[in-house]
């Protein structure tokens, strides 16, 4: 799930085999009408990854259990307080976790 705050912090969540959502929270907030690149991950090895413009922002790795879906949220809040007003463009799963070097070459390709 992702979630973007009032003052325009990202916030990612997964929801684990426990019920919990598990989130972190980007301590830089995104600035208007900029392109910006995010990427979540996750893996019971690396828990939960949040990186902006290739870069590692956020992450929470003592994590219980394992991320359970199919489930996928993206600008709004699960109890659908908050809309996200604007584009989402390139969405893409992959099935495996995406290594720092995959994501630099997502957000920057030759």
């Amino acid at each position: 799930m992702w979630d973007l705050t009032s003052t325009g912090h990202i916030t990612v969540s997964v929801i684990d085999s426990s019920n919990n959502v598990i989130s972190v929270n980007s301590s830089l907030a995104l600035q208007l009408n900029t392109w910006t690149h995010i990427v979540q991950t996750f893996s019971s090895t690396n828990g939960l990854r949040l990186y902006v413009d290739s870069t590692l922002v956020a992450s929470r790795s003592s994590l219980t259990g394992h991320a359970i879906g199919p489930y996928l949220t993206i600008g709004a809040s699960p109890n659908g307080a908050r809309q996200f007003y604007g584009r989402v463009d390139e969405f893409r799963v992959f099935r495996n976790e995406l290594t720092s070097t995959d994501i630099c070459r997502l957000a920057y390709p030759e």
